[in-house]
C-alpha cells in the first residue's frame, strides 16, 4: 500500500515537472507593498533568471508581456491574486503564470509566490513566507520561493541558509524567546527542574529535581509513618480502654505518651515538607523563567551554531542587481 503511494505521488510529482517545463511560463513582476518599486523590478529579474538558468524553463520576455498589456492599459505588477493570474494569461495567450508578491513592515518583510494554470482555472503552487531582513536575506528567500514552487529540493547551501534566516527571523521577531519561555514554564509546572532541562541547564535542573525529590519522599515518608503510628496508637487505646490491671494501664499510658509525641512530630515535619516542596515548585517557575534566554543570548547561540558555514557567509556577499 505504501508503495503504490509512493509510485501514485513520483507520477504526480513527473507530470507536474513536464507541465512546466513543456512550455512557456509568463513571470509578471513582483508586487510591491510598501517596498521600493525600482527595488522589486530587480527581484523580478532575478526571479525569472532563476526561473530560467536554475528551473530550466523558458521565460516569456516581460517586454512582450508590456507590450500586451499596455494595449488594455494593465499594470502587471500589481497582480498577485487568482483572479487577475487568469486574465493576464487569456491576454497574453500563455497558460502559466508565475505571480508574487512583497510586503515591508520596518525590517519585517512576507513575500508571497504562486503558480497558476490558466487552462484548468486552478493555483498549482503556493508559498508564503515572512521574515526579518538582514544582510540580503532577501534574495535567498526569494531563490528558495522559486524552487518550492516548481517542487524543486533545495540545494544543501541553500537548505542550511533557509535554517540560518529562519532561526534568526524567529529570534528577531522575538517568536523563539516567547516560545522558550512558554514551553519552559509549562514543564516547570509539571515538575522543578523539567523546564530548565528544557532549556538545556542540566546542572540546574539535576539541583531542583533532585531537592524537589527530597522535599516530597519526606513529606510522603512523614505522612506514611504518622499512618502507621497512628494506628497503633489507636490499638494502645483500646487496650488501654480494656484494662483493669493497673501495672498494664501505666504501661499502656507511657507509651501512649510516646505514640502521641511521635504523631505531633510526623505531622509537624509532614507540614514542614509540605511547606517546603510546594514554595519550591513555585519558586522553580520564577526560576525557570528568569534563566529563559534573551532574544540576544538566542542570537549569540545561533551565531555560534553557524560560525564559519561558508554558505551562511555567501549570503551577504549576494547584491539585489543579480
Amino acid at each position: 500500500m505504501m508503495k503504490s503511494f509512493k509510485t501514485y505521488q513520483l507520477i504526480i510529482f513527473y507530470f507536474f515537472s513536464v507541465s512546466l517545463n513543456s512550455q512557456t511560463i509568463a513571470v509578471l513582476d513582483i508586487a510591491p507593498i510598501n517596498y521600493d518599486y525600482n527595488n522589486s523590478l530587480k527581484i523580478s529579474n532575478y526571479i525569472r533568471k532563476i526561473v530560467k538558468n536554475d528551473m530550466k524553463v523558458d521565460v516569456m520576455d516581460i517586454g512582450e508581456i508590456s507590450r500586451i498589456l499596455n494595449r488594455d492599459n494593465i499594470d502587471n505588477k500589481w497582480c498577485a491574486d487568482e483572479w487577475c493570474s487568469k486574465e493576464i494569461g487569456k491576454l497574453i495567450n500563455k497558460n502559466k503564470i508565475l505571480t508574487s508578491s512583497i510586503e515591508q513592515n520596518g525590517k519585517v518583510l512576507n513575500i508571497y509566490g504562486m503558480i497558476y494554470d490558466v487552462e484548468k482555472d486552478t493555483v498549482l503552487k503556493k508559498y508564503s513566507y515572512l521574515f526579518f531582513e538582514e544582510d540580503n536575506y532577501l534574495l535567498t528567500e526569494i531563490q528558495i520561493m522559486v524552487y518550492y514552487l516548481f517542487d524543486r529540493d533545495l540545494t544543501p547551501d541553500l537548505k542550511i541558509q533557509h535554517e540560518y534566516i529562519n532561526l534568526r527571523s524567529e529570534a528577531l521577531l522575538g517568536i523563539t524567546e516567547k516560545n522558550n519561555k512558554k514551553n519552559a514554564t509549562i514543564r516547570s509546572l509539571l515538575f522543578p527542574g523539567l523546564g530548565h532541562r528544557y532549556l538545556n541547564k542540566k546542572l540546574h535542573s539535576n539541583i531542583f529535581i533532585a531537592t524537589q525529590s527530597f522535599f516530597i519522599s519526606n513529606t510522603l515518608y512523614n505522612y506514611l509513618q504518622y499512618r502507621l503510628t497512628s494506628n497503633f496508637y489507636n490499638d494502645l487505646k483500646n487496650n488501654y480502654n480494656k484494662s483493669d490491671d493497673s501495672a498494664e494501664i501505666q504501661i499502656l499510658r507511657k507509651q501512649l505518651n510516646q505514640e502521641y509525641s511521635s504523631l505531633r512530630s510526623y505531622i509537624n515535619r509532614r507540614k514542614i515538607f509540605t511547606n517546603l516542596a510546594i514554595s519550591f515548585w513555585i519558586f522553580n517557575i520564577y526560576h525557570t523563567r528568569k534563566n529563559s534566554p534573551s532574544t540576544i543570548q538566542i542570537l549569540e547561540e545561533i551565531d555560534k551554531k553557524f560560525s564559519g558555514n561558508s554558505s551562511i557567509e555567501e549570503i551577504s556577499r549576494r547584491k539585489i542587481d543579480e
